[in-house]
């Protein structure tokens, strides 16, 4: 597949996502609430890809709310069938992240991560 064709409609849609999420956050602290339904890349970490995601979003997101917004502590919750593995490896160790993830064990990624 020519790397343009995936660069125009991959790629660049999902960039487009990650700014949502990004502008999600600065209006959930500037209105109360927020929500992107065009992102969510839970599988993907700051670190590597996973799943269909290619950018950690969710990571993201939460890096500039804490350096940007003075955002302090932050809750993640995930309701999607498959464990939120992306995000669960960048803030396993982080207390000012708390996650919420309830997921289907069965299936992708296969690989329980123990919080």
């Amino acid at each position: 597949m020519p790397n343009w064709l995936v660069q125009q409609r991959l790629l660049y849609p999902f960039r487009k996502q990650v700014g949502g999420s990004i502008l999600s956050a600065k209006l959930a602290l500037e209105r109360g609430w927020a929500i992107n339904v065009g992102g969510g890349f839970h599988h993907c970490s700051a670190e590597e890809g996973g799943g269909f995601c290619a950018y950690a979003d969710i990571s993201l997101s939460i890096q500039f709310a804490f350096v940007r917004l003075d955002i302090s502590r932050v809750m993640i919750i995930d309701l999607d069938a498959h464990q939120g593995n992306g995000h669960e490896k960048d803030f396993a160790n982080d207390g000012r992240v708390y996650i919420l993830d309830m997921y289907n064990a069965g299936i992708y990624p296969f690989v329980r991560t123990i919080i």
